[in-house]
């Protein structure tokens, strides 16, 4: 993965809807402290903080927090609250690298994020969220930093907008020298205040105006959707040493339980594989019954991955 881009593109990106500077304070310690420890804690993974800025951010500033193929974590809290994290390519390729092999790998062509990635960083940001977390006990102001637990990723960058409240969000980031310089990185943490969760009540027309505002702008947006015909779990083993020409044996149901599934593995619809004018297609059922969505098990040494058919 590559390096990261020069400070002066950091701090443009971060002064995206900035407010006012804010004075260093005990949020921004805390988590200086709190993603180092749980690197270590959970990866044996060696960081060390360079940089550590804190700022405000509107809704729409979040997109300047975000640069290419950067990984983009949910984060759900109490009371229906959520933020992001989001971590640099190379500091994900450093979390990867760390887990699967015990080491760092040197930076290598720039990649999108996927699922496997966003499970293989799921327990470092949940420990680190959880360290900082620790750190506010006791505090009396600090419920705004409590609760927060990483919830998917966010495969396409446009829907952060529709995934958060409208809000004012709180942004800590932090520039990282990953195991003792082989690679640099950031981390971005993104929570909404809590002074921005009171409401007033609206009048009717205005809920109105807003509802309609709202279908017009999320019925034209982009969604990929993917046609699966099965999921394998293979030993890590397997998997790191498939060959071209290699042959995995699908279930017989495959071509006739085809799920089409949007972000997160949310299934839409069901059909069958078939074909339409020389191009593979998929025929939508009707009626079909919903598949449900198989939870991670805990402590199975596999890696459950999609076999991609392409034309």
């Amino acid at each position: 993965m590559l390096d990261e881009p020069q400070p002066s593109v950091l701090k443009r990106k971060l002064s995206v809807g900035q407010s006012a500077p804010v004075a260093p304070g005990v949020d921004l310690r805390s988590f200086r402290a709190s993603f180092p420890r749980a690197a270590q804690k959970d990866l044996g993974l060696r960081v060390s903080v360079t940089e550590a800025a804190d700022s405000f951010v509107d809704l729409d500033g979040l997109d300047g927090l975000v640069d290419g193929h950067d990984f983009v974590g949910l984060l759900v809290g109490p009371n229906g609250r959520a933020g992001l994290v989001v971590l640099s390519v190379s500091l994900l390729g450093a979390v990867v690298g760390q887990r699967m092999t015990g080491q760092v790998p040197p930076p290598s062509g720039e990649r999108k994020p996927t699922r496997i990635d966003a499970e293989m960083a799921r327990g470092c940001i949940d420990r680190a969220l959880a360290e900082f977390e620790t750190a506010f006990d006791g505090v009396g102001n600090a419920g705004w930093a409590k609760g927060f637990r990483y919830d998917g990723y966010i495969a396409d960058t446009r829907l952060i907008r529709f995934s958060l409240p409208e809000a004012r969000f709180r942004v800590l980031r932090l520039t990282l020298d990953i195991a003792d310089g082989t690679r640099s990185g950031t981390i971005t943490l993104a929570l909404p205040e809590v002074a921005a969760q009171k409401s007033a009540p609206a009048k009717a027309g205005a809920d109105t105006d807003w509802a309609g505002a709202m279908r017009s702008n999320v019925m034209v947006a982009e969604v990929q959707v993917d046609a699966v015909l099965a999921r394998l779990k293979l030993p890590l083993r397997q998997l790191m040493n498939l060959q071209v020409g290699q042959v995995l044996h699908l279930p017989n149901q495959a071509l006739s339980a085809v799920r089409l599934e949007a972000s997160e593995g949310t299934v839409v619809a069901t059909g069958r594989l078939g074909q339409s004018r020389g191009d593979r297609a998929v025929r939508i059922e009707l009626g079909a019954p919903p598949i449900e969505k198989g939870a991670p098990e805990k402590d199975a040494p596999v890696i459950s991955t999609d076999i991609a058919v392409s034309q």
